[in-house]
């Protein structure tokens, strides 16, 4: 770094000049040149050429950083191009085994659907003969009812046929 350019005599007459005596001004202008000449201050030459080095190392690494992009982006493909593939292949999966539960399932209902029907066969066949059984007893009752009815009835014309006659016999008629 080069040194900043710094009026010493300048600096001291003013200084003397605004109260200060001869040997302070003196004193105090020294220290500031030793400070300046000792010190690591930037020139603009060293800012220009630093601000050339940092764009060139910021250029490096904007095409580091592009390249690392470039090279995330193309991953980020190859593992979105593999979830599609994995997947695909897992609703294809899912797929048959949906259909091997439907088949399963109309299998299932045609197997109930023909066991109700046999059992509904079963069911009428019974009611069947439970109704005929019915009917049969039913007339079998009639049947007896009819003869009680009959035995009665004949019964009652015999025992009224019988008091008429006890009356007639009774009573005689006037000539």
């Amino acid at each position: 770094m080069n040194a900043v350019p710094f009026d010493t005599l300048k600096m001291a007459d003013k200084l003397e000049s605004s109260g200060f005596s001869a040997q302070q001004a003196a004193g105090v202008t020294g220290a500031l040149a030793d400070a300046l000449l000792e010190s690591d201050l930037a020139t603009k030459g060293d800012v220009e050429r630093s601000g050339a080095a940092l764009r060139a190392e910021m250029a490096v690494m904007r095409s580091e950083l592009k390249a690392d992009i470039a090279q995330v982006r193309t991953e980020l493909k190859a593992e979105i191009a593999q979830v599609r593939t994995d997947l695909s292949a897992e609703i294809a999966e899912v797929r048959t085994e949906i259909r091997h539960v439907r088949t399963e399932l109309k299998g299932d209902i045609a197997a109930f659907r023909a066991e109700m029907k046999g059992d509904m066969g079963t069911f009428q066949a019974e009611l069947r003969a439970d109704m005929g059984r019915f009917r049969s007893e039913q007339r079998g009752a009639i049947e007896l009812l009819r003869r009680d009815m009959t035995i009665r009835l004949g019964t009652m014309m015999v025992a009224g046929f019988g008091v008429m006659l006890a009356a007639m016999r009774y009573m005689q008629l006037h000539p």
